[in-house]
């Protein structure tokens, strides 16, 4: 029940995403990137239901379930950021 490819899609694409958003510095490579890696879960997701493997509900269950795990993954990269720049000032 909640569709694999659609889960990791949206965490992958949004991690993906979310490090171009911190690169790009300007609003047009910013928007293109994240539009980009918006709309390949949708097409994914889109592709399950249309090949028949998944219904509707399991799709948007794991774009659910993706959300959970992208919202981790962020968490993580700034416990990490900060971890990081801790034990650099110790160092110093």
């Amino acid at each position: 029940f909640p569709s694999g490819h659609a889960m990791n899609s949206f965490v992958f694409y949004g991690m993906v995403g979310f490090i171009l958003w911190r690169l790009f510095k300007g609003m047009i490579p910013r928007t293109i990137s994240l539009l980009v890696c918006y709309l390949l879960p949708f097409a994914i997701g889109l592709s399950r239901i249309y090949l028949g493997v998944h219904y509707p509900t399991d799709v948007v269950a794991g774009f659910a379930a993706g959300g959970f795990w992208l919202m981790a993954c962020i968490f993580a990269f700034h416990i990490g950021k900060r971890n990081v720049y801790l034990s650099s000032s110790l160092i110093k």
